[in-house]
């Protein structure tokens, strides 16, 4: 017989997460997805909305990129609702990839709000001295 000191300890499963965190997940991932149909629906108003508000040569400049910039974050938001719905379950078991991604995750879209307010100023004040929007 064995001492109790000298046995083997059985690995412990990973440890489950609140049903809460899970499920705070999903309501994130829905969310996400919501705002990529927001603005991939949005995009084609917006164009006929810049063709009225701008003049030809500043809609020339402008309506590309902000098209295009449009569409890309809508993809973003698109991929990362999905991805947050695909982790939830597997963090809900513990998975440790599922948390690293959620993580980065988490990371990527709270950046993007500071990245817009330490470059925004900038490119606003350099467009509209490079065009003038509302002529």
């Amino acid at each position: 017989m064995r001492s109790p000191s000298t046995a083997i300890a059985k690995p412990e499963p990973p440890a489950k997460s609140p049903v809460f965190l899970v499920r705070l997940i999903i309501v994130d991932g829905v969310l996400l997805l919501l705002g990529a149909a927001v603005h991939l629906t949005a995009t084609p108003p917006l164009r006929t909305g810049l063709t009225h508000l701008l003049s030809p040569e500043t809609h020339r400049r402008i309506a590309p990129l902000f098209l295009s910039e449009h569409i890309a974050t809508g993809a973003f938001l698109f991929l990362f609702g999905v991805l947050a719905l695909y982790c939830a379950p597997s963090i809900r078991k513990g998975a440790p990839w599922a948390w690293m991604v959620c993580f980065l995750n988490a990371i990527a879209l709270l950046s993007a709000p500071i990245s817009l307010v330490i470059f925004s100023p900038r490119s606003i004040s350099e467009l509209r001295h490079s065009c003038s929007l509302y002529s």
